[in-house]
């Protein structure tokens, strides 16, 4: 059933030898996201920057 919520970016970053616990980090998110969103009225999103960014060089010179 549909429901409205506000949706949340959460930034998560770490070195690469930190990667087990941004994986638990994120788990933990989603986890959140299922028992509590519908009655909270928020989702949490959890974005990494190795994939949910994108280089300002692939975007072209600013202004075209």
């Amino acid at each position: 059933m549909p429901f409205t919520v506000a949706a949340l970016n959460v930034m998560l970053s770490g070195p690469g030898d930190v990667k087990p616990y941004l994986d638990i980090v994120e788990g933990v998110v989603n986890d959140w996201n299922r028992e509590r969103s519908k009655y909270s009225s928020a989702v949490l999103i959890p974005r990494h920057w190795s994939t949910d960014s994108v280089s300002s060089f692939s975007l072209g010179p600013i202004g075209w």
